[in-house]
């Protein structure tokens, strides 16, 4: 079995931040140029959680293209027949856990 070298996509649910934490430093080092992590728990609240990991996680002064696309659902778009939506964060670098860069 051969150890994951290139990470291209992450999809991150640890819900709590010492977990996230330990996840994103699986990550570093791993991840490739243009990949993306999908933060399930985002607070969009750096004291708490994924967010606070991962803002932690990021080095100082850091230029990286962060998307947070916000969904507003009602009870008529959760029936079964709505289409799903996927909702991701993007970072220049890699991911943790999914889909890795060399196949």
């Amino acid at each position: 079995m051969q150890a994951v070298r290139e990470i291209a996509l992450a999809r991150i649910d640890c819900d709590l931040y010492a977990p996230a934490v330990e996840c994103l430093d699986y990550l570093a080092g791993r991840l490739s140029d243009q990949s993306v992590l999908v933060f399930d728990d985002w607070t969009f609240d750096l004291a708490k959680g994924e967010t606070r990991a991962f803002a932690e996680w990021l080095p100082p002064g850091a230029a990286i293209p962060l998307r947070v696309p916000v969904f507003q659902l009602n009870r008529a778009s959760l029936h079964a027949g709505a289409p799903r939506r996927v909702a991701r964060c993007g970072r220049s670098g890699g991911s943790a856990g999914a889909a890795g860069a060399e196949g």
